[in-house]
């Protein structure tokens, strides 16, 4: 019977160092946690997100679709139209429940280079700046901005800083 006793009180005094243990454990495992995410950018939680379906607002503009692409500053959704978005305009992105993106999966380049792409196919597009939109053709993008052919003739130059979007037009 005092066996007994004993044989509990040391199984109480186990039980009692394994819960504490684990306790610290859990609050170490927490501290990586918000370590990670401390560390983590807009731009690679976007990246974390490519191939799967994303909401996000820039602007004044709801955008859905399958997030495509992420560079420096930027990221192109794939929807009913394929849409650039400036970070920089990002008001909110809804995504799935990845955290972060493997090293590499963001884009070291510019805004610019999707929208050299597009300019290249000679692309009809609307681009959002503020709470104006402008349409015409892609015609050029420089380094700190881009130009638009107006349907009624002459261009229009646009700072790549005030873009909030540039959707492709079908």
């Amino acid at each position: 019977m005092e066996d007994e006793r004993f044989d509990r009180l040391f199984a109480d005094i186990d039980a009692a160092h394994a819960g504490e243990q684990m306790h610290e454990r859990a609050g170490e495992f927490g501290d990586l946690v918000a370590g990670e995410i401390a560390e983590a950018t807009l731009e690679s939680r976007a990246a974390a997100a490519i191939g799967t379906p994303v909401e996000l607002w820039a602007g004044e503009e709801r955008i859905t679709g399958e997030m495509h692409e992420v560079g420096s500053g930027w990221c192109l959704v794939a929807g009913a139209d394929e849409v650039v978005i400036n970070l920089a305009a990002l008001q909110s992105l809804r995504l799935g429940d990845r955290v972060r993106a493997a090293a590499g999966a963001v884009s070291v380049l510019s805004i610019g280079s999707p929208l050299r792409r597009w300019s290249a196919e000679r692309r009809e597009c609307r681009v959002a700046v503020g709470r104006r939109t402008v349409d015409g053709r892609l015609d050029a993008v420089a380094r700190d901005h881009l130009q638009l052919r107006r349907a009624g003739g002459g261009w229009e130059l646009i700072p790549l800083s005030a873009v909030s979007t540039v959707r492709a037009l079908r």
